[in-house]
């Protein structure tokens, strides 16, 4: 599938880290859908999983966080790629411990490389 057949969900509740991140997969080629409310992400997901096989959420967001709704968007869609962005520190135990199907090199670690959340894509969606 061609990246530019691919539709990425991006939900963080900073609309400037957001906007950057969508900025950039566009670049790449990626048609994105962008939430700043992880309920309205959520809610969207629900009606339209089929369409993404990539979600990127950041972890700490009011409401509902990164780590709860990935577990919410599984429930929806076992087989969708969960890529989780934090300017906190998370261990992989804690990690294992709130979402045992995230593997600890699916957290990018803010800020990351730009090019490091393209290889990350990329290397899911092939």
């Amino acid at each position: 599938m061609s990246a530019v057949s691919q539709k990425i969900m991006v939900v963080d509740d900073e609309q400037a880290t957001l906007s950057m991140t969508s900025e950039y997969l566009k670049n790449w080629k990626y048609q994105t859908d962008i939430f700043t409310d992880p309920i309205e992400a959520l809610m969207h997901f629900e009606k339209n999983s089929t369409h993404y096989p990539v979600v990127l959420t950041d972890i700490r967001m009011p409401d509902m966080g990164g780590l709860e709704l990935a577990r919410k968007m599984l429930r929806v869609k076992p087989d969708v790629k969960i890529i989780l962005m934090t300017a906190f520190e998370i261990t992989a135990n804690e990690l294992e411990r709130s979402l045992p199907s995230i593997k600890y090199d699916q957290v990018l670690q803010e800020p990351f490389p730009l090019r490091v959340l393209h290889d990350r894509v990329k290397e899911i969606l092939n």
